[in-house]
This record gives C-alpha cells, structure tokens and sequence, in this order.
C-alpha cells in the first residue's frame, strides 16, 4: 500500500486502474477480498473491448491482434506479398493507437 501511495503522491494526474486476476473475480459472490500484488506505472489502451497492459506483454499480443485482423481482412492468403500488406496495415495500425500512461494495481487471491 505505501509504494501506491508513494505513486499516487508523485503522479497526482494519473490514473489508477485496478486490475483484477479472474482467478479472484468470483460471480458467486458480491464482494471478493483481494491483495495488492504490485502496483506500477504502465502504458494501457482499449481496443475492440479488450485491454491491453505494455508490461503484461499485451502491447505485442495487440499487434498479434491487430495482424489477426488484417489476415482475416485478406481472406487467410498465403502468397508472400499479401503477408507483406498484412505486417504493413497491422503495424500502421499498431502505431497509431494511444497508449495512456497510469497506475496500474495488479490485484490477486489473498
């Protein structure tokens, strides 16, 4: 708790986005107990309802993504210069989405 305050303190505009294992996120129930695993300042954005954490190591699972897309887009074909175009729409897109810098709280199982 006092490295999220300590954040917080120094970062007063940023946002804090608490994220939640679904190993905790138990519909049964209305409230969980949870920990703080670690708290961070990350890059985060939303795309297509889903989000995406730099660290996590979603920034290259959205480009993945975002190729998926495009290969889909192309009718799954395999010819080479059609792989070229794929890469290239994937990675314009992939540049032009805007990463917010926040707090990140990872939350667990207590």
């Amino acid at each position: 708790m006092k490295e999220l305050i300590k954040l917080i303190n120094k970062n007063p505009d940023l946002e804090v986005v608490p994220l939640v294992y679904t190993e905790i996120a138990d519909y049964e129930f209305s409230f969980v107990m949870g920990k703080i695993l670690k708290c961070e300042i990350d890059y985060m954005c939303e795309y297509d309802e889903r989000l995406f954490v730099w660290s996590d190591e979603n920034g290259l699972d959205l480009l993945g993504y975002l190729w998926d897309e495009e290969e889909r887009k192309s009718f799954l074909s395999d010819k080479e210069e059609i792989k070229g175009q794929i890469e290239i729409r994937a990675r314009i897109r992939y540049e032009a989405i805007e990463w917010k810098k926040v707090i990140v709280v990872w939350i667990g199982a207590e």
